[in-house]
């Protein structure tokens, strides 16, 4: 399963289904990670988590991959295309 650390606003706007997309910029480490689990228009499962910590906040997302410009307003850079992780189903929170 695939991890990303996520700033804890991010968190609490996916958690509340007002954020619809998490974004990871295109470059080499993203790749490489994003590859293994999904391409293009595959269902994948990642896990989110609020800090590095063992018992840090998560959330278990159903998402699907898709590259373009994603909302500023969401995190994504106003100027460049980035991966953009489309949440289909929050599967478990703890």
């Amino acid at each position: 399963m695939l991890t990303l650390p996520i700033k804890r606003k991010w968190f609490d706007m996916i958690v509340s289904g007002e954020k619809k997309e998490e974004y990871r910029e295109i470059k080499p480490y993203w790749t490489s990670r994003i590859l293994r689990y999904g391409y293009a228009g595959i269902k994948f499962v990642v896990r989110i988590k609020n800090g590095y910590q063992k018992d840090a906040p998560y959330a278990d997302l159903l998402v699907k991959k898709t590259v373009g410009f994603g909302r500023p307003e969401w995190g994504a850079p106003a100027d460049r295309k980035v991966y953009i992780l489309q949440i289909i189903d929050i599967l478990e929170v703890k």
